[in-house]
């Protein structure tokens, strides 16, 4: 099943992504009555009626979601997930075809991940559609375009996701799009991580050690692994 024959699935079928009520909330319908409204009876205190916030339960229904969603997506699509998510995006078909389908409509793709040797193969595929980053122990999951955000807390190696948090309060999505640019701000280029893993390098770090002890353990640690050490000190900053 291709992209496309997804889309018309979701549209199909679409209509209120019913909610989530606390005693049946593992029973997710899909309503034919209404299109284009996303309704829940968990969560939507919103006085603007066009505004929601839900949360979206079962595997199948997250993945039309994230489609849905992909596929509203005009300019931008920007994604934080910890290191299953490359697994997720290139290795659950209809995510992938999705984002191969955005990436062809001139949508920007940015992803944040944590890039291991375990996921290095689907992050090199991922980075021939996107803009990939590596950020150290990244948590989590999330997805923010120009109008709608989504997250999850858990992922899991190349599955789909088990539940989703959706939103389109303008607030809400303002919020994590800046979370997001302070991510992406912090993260370093992808060539660099999958350099250091396939050549055994050691990650270039700048770390403030203030604690004695760590200091201490630190510099002893240092000087056992190194032939020559040259050192810059006020004077008597180096008794110790």
């Amino acid at each position: 099943m291709n992209f496309n024959d997804n889309l018309k699935d979701i549209n199909g079928n679409q209509g209120t992504i019913e909610g989530i009520d606390k005693n049946t909330c593992n029973n997710f319908n899909l309503n034919k009555n209404n299109s284009n409204d996303f309704s829940s009876n968990l969560i939507n205190n919103n006085i603007n009626l066009y505004e929601k916030t839900i949360v979206v339960y079962g595997e199948k229904e997250t993945t039309k979601l994230i489609i849905k969603v992909l596929y509203n997506s005009k300019n931008r699509w920007d994604n934080y997930a910890s290191s299953e998510g490359p697994t997720i995006a290139m290795g659950v078909t209809p995510l992938k075809n999705g984002m191969k389908n955005a990436y062809e409509r001139g949508v920007k793709i940015r992803y944040i991940s944590e890039i291991t040797k375990h996921n290095i193969h689907h992050c090199k595929e991922l980075m021939k559609i996107s803009k990939l980053r590596h950020l150290d122990e990244a948590k989590g999951g999330m997805a923010v375009n120009e109008t709608e955000y989504i997250a999850t807390a858990y992922l899991q190696e190349a599955k789909p996701v088990a539940h989703l948090i959706y939103s389109n309060v303008k607030e809400i999505v303002a919020q994590q799009q800046q979370i997001f640019e302070t991510f992406w701000n912090q993260a370093i280029p992808a060539e660099q991580k999958i350099k250091e893993i396939e050549e055994g390098m050691e990650p270039v770090k700048t770390k403030v050690l203030e604690n004695e002890d760590d200091i201490y353990n630190h510099f002893n640690s240092s000087i056992k692994k190194s032939k020559e050490r040259y050192a810059c000190s006020s004077i008597g900053g180096m008794q110790m």
